[in-house]
């Protein structure tokens, strides 16, 4: 249980972390208010989400220019769903994957580099 409780704590830094660095310069602006929205797709079980929702709460107290739209999905179906996105230049923003996942989304470029990006932000974790 204590190892489960690791790992949920480091997806949800990992989600913040991610949030922070796309947050640097992409997302869609509204042109009323200049506002900043990501989408933000994971998939959890409810204490996983109420930690997500936690999290984002903080964060848009701390940057109210910028709105972060939480999507859960189920897990069963999870992977697919985010493949399919993906394929069809649909992805969120910012999602949620395993890391066994990971490398053929950098073989396909799917990540954006966001190096460059995080020096140029004055965001606030």
């Amino acid at each position: 249980m204590k190892k489960r409780k690791i790992v949920v704590l480091a997806v949800l830094l990992l989600a913040t972390g991610l949030i922070c660095l796309y947050a640097g310069g992409q997302g869609e602006k509204t042109k009323s208010a200049e506002v900043t929205e990501i989408s933000f797709t994971v998939w959890g079980e409810d204490s996983e989400m109420e930690g997500f929702r936690t999290l984002l709460d903080k964060f848009h107290q701390a940057n109210p220019s910028i709105k972060v739209q939480i999507e859960q999905l189920p897990h069963p179906k999870y992977q697919e769903l985010i493949d399919t996105r993906v394929a069809g230049n649909q992805a969120p923003d910012v999602f949620r994957i395993n890391y066994g996942h990971m490398g053929r989304y950098i073989k396909d470029k799917v990540p954006l580099e966001v190096t460059s990006r995080i020096a140029n932000t004055d965001l606030k974790g």
